[in-house]
């Protein structure tokens, strides 16, 4: 591996350069530019960087996107030419290498790293670690989680490309109870399950981890050993509390056993260890409200909502299918702020707590603004023809039923209305 080139290991997918700093988003796209590396995504936060990162996944992508960048090779930079936009095509199958820098608001590059190694799909991504100044707590801590290299701040391509080329090199030639991972974890890929045991239990004698208790754990919950798998799975948090991955896999199997108590540690644990995951904290806050603790429930519901306000709509439908109109209303309105809710649902759902609550011309107003989107929705039209029932309008009413019936008419509740009036 001595000659490897970094333009040929990394055409079959992306670079991702995740930094606050625009400067040195461009400082890093520069030197892979110089050495004829174009296939660079970017992201300016970490909550950017996952999305990218799961959307590759779950797009399966094995096309490509044409980006527009400056032509800022080190040589043009040097002699002070003018610059150019230029047009390149970046390969987007499948992350190869992230640089990720340590610093960041809100998402810090250990949260970003963490979510990585914590998400099957993902966690087998490098990580190069990019920081301003490199203290043995960091070390220790990144380590712990899985970052495969540093770069402290300055450096220059000579030093960056060593650190990439070195990182690859390993990744090429890992060590051995590594290598066995690997060769299990390809097994899991094809589904010869009893294989990738035997492997990861060889893995095992080599090197105890937290991991390998976990993908002992995986293999087992495959196979329909729950019990087995979950006692893996919490040994795994036990030897090392700070591997959100065990601690994942524990919450998402004792959810998956219907044990949403025992599960709540587990979930409590990850969102200490990585408070910036929406989905995270709506689950939290949702087994909360299983176990009766109503303001904990709001507090990570809240959280939730702050981090990703699409999650508003679910929120929303929990309490309002708790028959909680009240706690429901404000999550709704709240989710009609972002820009892919289902508008149609929330403001048919809003019209029903209205009505529950007397208000029956709010009621109204929020069934037009669903008929202005969908004005064939027969289920609006007759919960509109519902509240006109309850502000007395029987006229209006009867209007709304027969628009019901008019788009749909094997809609029996809309004519048995009709029939009553």
């Amino acid at each position: 591996m001595a000659d490897i080139r970094l333009k040929d290991y990394f055409k079959d997918g992306y670079i991702l350069v995740v930094d606050d700093s625009m400067n040195m988003r461009h400082t890093i796209k520069n030197f892979f530019h110089s050495i004829e590396i174009d296939n660079i995504l970017e992201a300016p936060e970490g909550i950017t960087a996952l999305k990218i990162l799961r959307e590759t996944v779950a797009k399966q992508n094995d096309g490509w996107i044409e980006l527009e960048t400056k032509d800022e090779g080190m040589q043009a930079l040097l002699d002070n030419q003018m610059l150019k936009m230029k047009k390149i095509k970046v390969n987007t199958s499948k992350c190869l290498f992230i640089l990720l820098d340590w610093k960041m608001p809100q998402l810090t590059g250990i949260d970003v790293a963490r979510e990585i190694r914590a998400d099957k799909d993902l966690r087998d991504i490098p990580i190069l670690m990019v920081t301003a100044e490199l203290e043995l707590g960091q070390v220790s801590k990144a380590g712990e989680i899985g970052v495969n290299g540093y770069l402290v701040k300055p450096f220059d391509g000579v030093k960056m490309e060593e650190t990439i080329r070195k990182i690859v090199m390993n990744r090429e030639n890992p060590p051995e109870h590594v290598k066995v991972i690997m060769k299990g974890e390809e097994l899991m890929r094809k589904g010869e399950f009893q294989e990738a045991l035997k492997i990861y239990e060889s893995a095992k004698k080599i090197k105890d981890s937290a991991r390998v208790r976990v993908l002992i754990g995986e293999v087992l919950e495959n196979t329909g050993n729950e019990e087995e798998a979950i006692t893996l799975y919490v040994s795994a948090t036990e030897l090392n509390p700070s591997f959100l991955m065990a601690q994942n896999a524990a919450a998402n199997l004792y959810i998956k056993m219907g044990n949403e108590k025992s599960a709540l540690k587990h979930i409590e644990k990850s969102c200490e260890l990585s408070p910036h995951n929406p989905r995270r904290q709506l689950l939290l806050g949702t087994i909360y409200l299983q176990e009766g603790e109503d303001k904990k429930a709001e507090r990570a519901f809240h959280n939730a909502v702050a981090l990703d306000r699409s999650v508003a709509s679910e929120i929303g439908e929990i309490f309002f299918k708790a028959e909680s109109g009240t706690k429901a209303e404000p999550y709704f309105r709240e989710a009609l702020k972002s820009k892919n809710c289902d508008k149609v649902h929330i403001h048919n759902r809003l019209g029903i707590i209205l009505r529950g609550t007397g208000k029956w011309q709010d009621a109204i107003n929020e069934y037009k603004k669903a008929l202005a989107i969908a004005p064939n929705d027969e289920v609006i039209h007759y919960n509109m023809g519902k509240a006109f029932l309850q502000g007395g309008k029987r006229y209006e009413a009867m209007d709304s039923f027969q628009d019901a019936i008019r788009i749909n008419p094997k809609f029996d509740p809309a004519r048995e209305e009709l029939v009553k009036l």
